[in-house]
């Protein structure tokens, strides 16, 4: 879905005849913290939006109400006002309208005629962290044997899992960048095409790290680890007081390779959720998932990536990392909009080809 350029909109009168028009007496969505819930809203007045919850016991965080008619998103943020018997009262500020035009029509499953699919061994970011904190000697392990591939070749080596702590300032380059930095000469300014990226390592790592700026190192390789060539869930870190060559960089990313690949494979360490979840529609470039279970919500969380396979018909699989772009509550069922980000080479051929068929 593109969102285009947003249109405010304060007119009194204007914003009396929108509320009523679309959404008093309607069931409309609204934002809470981490989740999406489908609301009735019984009345509009007085720059004031009563809504009934599904759950009545359920007090949420709620920042805005929204509703979708035909291309475009009237989205207000709320303010809570109080409450009246079941009802809860907002307080609203005015109505953005947002240009949402569906870049592609979803193709349902179907799973009377066996045209189905389904999504299992889910690796999140949440299931990353949580294997490595509880694989502790594991994770040395590795973490070990990478380091030693390293050791008598440059002076600082370090090796850096999701686990080990809150995200640092180097894991927060990989997950946005997905790619190696090589800052050869931390001491003379790069130019070129190495300019922004040299700006912003010294702006956001070099300066927030005590031991670069007290020490003599004049070098930096960062080398993403990547599980199932696809999440990243750590890095290699390479210091070195001389000016390091391709070479280095070459050796480094080949490492790299080659533990991601292990790592992936290594079910000592990671162990996918095995947890099951209906496919319910889906395009060349996203897929809904629908289930009922509520403790299923947790894999999830808005614009975070996560790995899983899909199944489909005739026994072919895809693994693929989707970013999530919502999560929804629609009645007693929870909707989840995921946008594709890769797949492997044969997932994507079976994909295309299940695609074709619905």
């Amino acid at each position: 879905m593109k969102i285009d350029g947003v249109r405010h909109i304060t007119d009194k009168s204007e914003l009396i005849d929108i509320f009523k028009k679309l959404f008093e007496q309607q069931a409309v969505m609204l934002k809470t913290e981490g989740m999406n819930i489908k609301v009735d809203c019984i009345k509009t007045e007085n720059n004031r939006i009563s809504i009934k919850l599904p759950d009545p016991e359920f007090k949420p965080q709620a920042s805005a109400v929204f509703t979708r008619h035909e291309d475009e998103i009237y989205f207000t943020h709320i303010i809570p006002h109080g409450h009246e018997g079941d009802l809860l009262i907002f307080e609203t500020e005015g109505i953005e309208v947002f240009k949402a035009t569906r870049k592609e029509d979803r193709k349902s499953t179907d799973e009377k005629s066996g045209k189905k699919a389904l999504i299992t061994n889910i690796i999140s970011p949440t299931v990353v962290e949580e294997s490595f904190r509880h694989n502790r000697s594991r994770a040395e392990w590795v973490r070990s044997e990478i380091t030693g591939k390293f050791e008598g070749r440059f002076e600082h080596i370090r090796v850096f899992f999701s686990g080990d702590r809150k995200s640092d300032s180097r894991m927060k380059w990989v997950l946005h960048e997905r790619k190696p930095i090589f800052i050869h000469s931390i001491h003379t300014r790069q130019d070129g095409t190495d300019s922004d990226d040299y700006s912003r390592y010294m702006n956001e790592i070099y300066y927030s790290d005590p031991l670069l700026k007290d020490s003599i190192f004049n070098s930096e390789i960062i080398v993403p680890l990547f599980y199932r060539g696809m999440m990243p869930f750590g890095y290699i870190q390479i210091n070195h007081t001389e000016k390091l060559a391709e070479d280095a960089l070459t050796y480094t990313r080949r490492m790299g390779l080659a533990f991601s690949e292990s790592v992936s494979k290594d079910m000592l360490l990671f162990r996918p959720s095995e947890d099951k979840m209906m496919i319910i529609d889906l395009s060349q470039s996203g897929i809904g998932i629908l289930f009922k279970e509520k403790n299923l919500v947790r894999h999830f969380r808005e614009e975070e990536s996560l790995v899983f396979t899909v199944h489909m018909p005739e026994n072919r699989q895809a693994t693929m990392m989707s970013r999530v772009m919502n999560i929804n509550q629609i009645n007693n069922y929870y909707r989840i909009g995921c946008m594709i980000s890769s797949i492997d080479p044969v997932g994507d051929t079976n994909y295309r080809e299940f695609l074709c068929r619905l």
